[in-house]
C-alpha cells in the first residue's frame, strides 16, 4: 500500500502549460529591445559589420527575432519610433 501511495505520489505529473498568444510573446522581446536600445544597437552593427563574435542567450534570442521578422534597426530613428511601429495589439 505504501508503495503504491509513493508511486502515485512521484509519478511524473503532466505539465500544463498556459499557451500564451504569439502577440504578447512578441510584445515582450519588442519590450527588451526598446529597453536595451543603445546596446542592441551597437550589437546589430557589429553584426551587420561582420564583426559579431559572441552573443549569450538573450543576445541570440534578440538576433533571432530580428532576423526571423526582417527587421533593420537602422531603419528607425530611436527605440519609441521602433516601439510604435512594430508594437502589435493582437
Amino acid at each position: 500500500m505504501e508503495n503504491h501511495f509513493f508511486q502515485s505520489f512521484f509519478a511524473p505529473q503532466q505539465q500544463f502549460q498556459s499557451k500564451i498568444p504569439e502577440y504578447i510573446v512578441y510584445n515582450e522581446i519588442i519590450i527588451e529591445i526598446t529597453n536595451n536600445w543603445d546596446y542592441v544597437q551597437k550589437m546589430m552593427n557589429s553584426f551587420y559589420e561582420g564583426k559579431l563574435e559572441h552573443v549569450d542567450q538573450m543576445e541570440q534570442n534578440w538576433l533571432s527575432f530580428l532576423h526571423h521578422n526582417n527587421i533593420d534597426i537602422r531603419t528607425y530613428k530611436n527605440e519609441e519610433d521602433f516601439l510604435c511601429n512594430l508594437w502589435k495589439n493582437s
